[in-house]
């Protein structure tokens, strides 16, 4: 159901059907830990930047700013666009 669920948001905003190769991977653990480690043979991760955590004061999140503070790939950090 989550990767139902995230496909739609990525069709919604166009990110599936413009040529690029994306895959969506639903996993359990600390966020951290996890994007860290699926990200070691990628070529860039990609993240969104909630800051809904809380650290106030952050211009991101706790997870986003653990990312990018320890990756060894080239990250970007989307922020976070209000509805």
């Amino acid at each position: 159901a989550v990767l139902d669920e995230l496909a739609s948001h990525m069709e919604v905003i166009g990110v599936v059907d413009n040529g690029h190769d994306v895959e969506l991977h639903a996993v359990r653990g600390q966020a951290t830990e996890r994007l860290l480690a699926a990200a070691a043979n990628a070529e860039m991760l990609v993240v969104g930047a909630r800051g809904e955590g809380g650290f106030k004061g952050l211009r991101f999140g706790s997870t986003a700013n653990q990312v990018v503070r320890h990756i060894t790939v080239p990250v970007l950090v989307v922020p976070n666009v209000p509805d």
